[in-house]
């Protein structure tokens, strides 16, 4: 008697199996895409970190460029003797000045200074005697005026002082106590003093505005020196 035929089944080991391969590759490109996206943020980070150092390095160099550009425009600015504004700002300022006049209906004072007998002065003491006459003539002026007030050197021994908001009768007052301040500082000079004032309702040029304290100044001179007119 035969035997009954026998059936075996294999039974494949796991990693033999048909979707374990599959499940392998999937694995393995997950493991890659993983790796690459770890790769590329990390990337990205650096270089977000590296954007953030350049931006506070370009912050850095803006601000000092800035800071350059404002001693420079500053020096631009200044009398190299005495400190004070200079010519070019003066003009600046008084062209503002004065395009503010009829908008803020208020008055603008102006004021021309002369240092009196200066050539004598420079002649008998020296130049650089002259210049730092000139320098302390230039602080008196200066200290002595509201912080709105500019005070510029307007050539030689001449100055020039532009006060906004400031009527005839309070431009002589300002100019008086410049006069004395000078005076009693026993620098051995004095000063001469032309003012005007500009009326919001009659508006002039800054060129008929200087002619007009020029013309005081020189009456000043004429009328004995020492004195506002």
């Amino acid at each position: 008697m035969e035997g009954a035929p026998l059936r075996f089944v294999v039974v494949p080991r796991w990693y033999e199996r048909r979707w374990v391969v599959p499940l392998l590759i999937v694995l393995g490109c997950a493991a890659i895409a993983a790796g690459l996206i770890q790769r590329q943020r990390r990337r990205v980070r650096h270089l977000r970190e590296h954007n953030i150092e350049l931006d506070r390095l370009v912050h850095a160099r803006t601000q000092d460029l800035e800071r350059v550009n404002l001693r420079l425009q500053d020096l631009a600015d200044r009398d190299g003797l005495t400190g004070i504004a200079n010519r070019r700002r003066f003009d600046g300022f008084l062209e503002e000045c004065l395009q503010r006049v009829p908008v803020r209906g208020r008055p603008l004072g102006l004021a021309m200074a002369d240092v009196d007998h200066f050539k004598a002065y420079n002649d008998g003491h020296g130049h650089q005697a002259g210049d730092e006459l000139l320098r302390r003539v230039a602080r008196l002026l200066a200290d002595g005026v509201r912080g709105d007030t500019l005070v510029a050197r307007y050539g030689g021994e001449e100055f020039a002082i532009v006060a906004p908001d400031c009527d005839l009768p309070t431009m002589r007052e300002v100019a008086e106590r410049l006069r004395t301040q000078v005076e009693t500082a026993a620098l051995g000079v004095t000063i001469s003093i032309g003012i005007c004032a500009c009326d919001p309702a009659s508006p002039e040029s800054a060129d008929a505005l200087l002619a007009r304290a020029d013309a005081a100044l020189y009456r000043a001179k004429e009328e004995g020196r020492n004195r506002v007119v």
